[in-house]
């Protein structure tokens, strides 16, 4: 008789059920059901679509807590598509950014460049290379610091020679 009961064969034997799909949590066959329904859709749309099924006036607030616990990522993205696929919102397209044409700088004939401002360098495209004019430019630079230098030297000499007149008139 003990013989007889360990001699079943496999193929008459019981299959246990699988505990994994009787303890597996709700969430997890919804968001499978779900999956099937929209199968493009990320897994925060997804929740954000189920969710509001239940409860269409809950806003992301209500519902990121309990995203948040279950790991998943939800954003206002999420709610808007989810609302999407629900058919309550309108899918939105992004717009290309527009750079606006900049306006030619026009000044009136009337209005002259600032006192100590000198008009850009012309560039002649015949013969001068970039660096014959980047050269002439530099030294036209160089040679106008140095006749600065030279006035503010001279007016240092003189506000001296007025000075050392001063003191020395003092003294008398």
């Amino acid at each position: 008789m003990i013989q007889a009961m360990t001699t079943q064969d496999e193929d008459t034997a019981p299959e246990p059920a699988p505990a994994a799909t009787a303890m597996r949590d709700p969430w997890e066959l919804t968001l499978e059901r779900l999956r099937e329904r929209h199968p493009d859709a990320t897994d925060g749309t997804l929740f954000c679509v189920h969710k509001f099924e239940f409860d269409p006036d809950l806003t992301l607030k209500d519902i990121r807590g309990e995203a948040d616990l279950r790991g998943i990522p939800v954003s206002g993205r999420s709610a808007h598509s989810a609302n999407v696929l629900l058919g309550r919102a309108t899918r939105s397209t992004r717009r290309k950014k527009v750079q606006p044409e900049p306006e030619p700088e026009q000044r009136p004939a009337s209005v002259t460049p600032r006192r100590g401002r000198r008009p850009a360098a012309r560039v002649s495209s015949d013969t001068d290379s970039l660096e014959t004019t980047l050269l002439s430019a530099v030294q036209q630079l160089q040679d106008e610091a140095t006749a600065d230098a030279r006035r503010l030297r001279s007016a240092i000499e003189e506000a001296i020679a007025i000075l050392q007149a001063a003191l020395t008139a003092g003294d008398d």
